[in-house]
This record gives structure tokens, sequence and C-alpha cells, in this order.
């Protein structure tokens, strides 16, 4: 009895998860107004440098993840290649840049400088005509 309740609850929730991936898409844009104090507009060039390294930063990160999987690969190849049965392939998965928390600390010194931002959702794909 509890297959069967199991069964036709999930079987009523799949087309409701397929169909809530078909809705609109949402993106969040941003609408700076700079200080006006000669302070705050150094203070706001300190956020783009810091902004900046945040981004050299995860560009590293995501070039040194992808150097280490080379490595694994040709280290994996070389196993294989002497006949070896157990040879791993070490790779992990490197995902993009992750640029969201430089973006996001950028804001917050933004503000803090005295710099005023608005933001507002727009639709990106999946819109209503």
């Amino acid at each position: 009895m509890k297959k069967r309740t199991l069964s036709a609850i999930l079987s009523g929730i799949g087309p409701l998860l397929f169909l809530s991936g078909c809705g609109p898409v949402y993106k969040t844009v941003y609408s700076y107004r700079p200080p006006a104090s000669p302070q705050g507009q150094i203070c706001i060039m300190q956020c783009d440098n810091i902004k900046r390294q945040c981004y050299t930063h995860e560009d590293f990160r995501v070039r040194a993840c992808e150097d280490e999987n080379r490595i694994a690969r040709l280290e994996y190849e070389r196993c294989a290649s002497m006949g070896y049965d157990r040879c791993w392939d070490r790779s992990a998965f490197c995902n993009s840049g992750n640029y969201w928390y430089c973006d996001e600390e950028y804001r917050i010194c933004y503000q803090n400088c005295g710099g005023f931002i608005s933001s507002r959702e727009i639709c990106v794909s999946g819109c209503e005509k």
C-alpha cells in the first residue's frame, strides 16, 4: 500500500517539476550612482581594485584546477599505456569562474563608500511576449 501511495505522489510531482523548469528566467540588473565627494570617488576606485583582484583570483583558481586535470590525465594515460590494471583518472570537475561573490562584495564596498545602487529584475528567457 505504501509503495502505491508513494508512486502516486511521485507521478504527480514529476510533471509539476518539469513544468516549473519552463517558466521565465530573470536576471538582476544594477544601476550605480557614485558618491559626489572626492573621498567617496577615491574609495570607489579602491573597490574597483579589490573587485579586479577577486576576479583575478577566481580566474587563477579555475586555471589551477584545469592544470591539475591535465597532469592527472597525463598520469592516467602513462599508467594505462604501461599496461597497469589499476589506473585512475584523478581529474576533478572545474566549474567556470564564479564571480558572484566578487560582485556582491563590490556592491557592499560601493555603498560603504557613499555610492547608491538600485536593482531591478529583467526577464532574459521564457518571457511573455
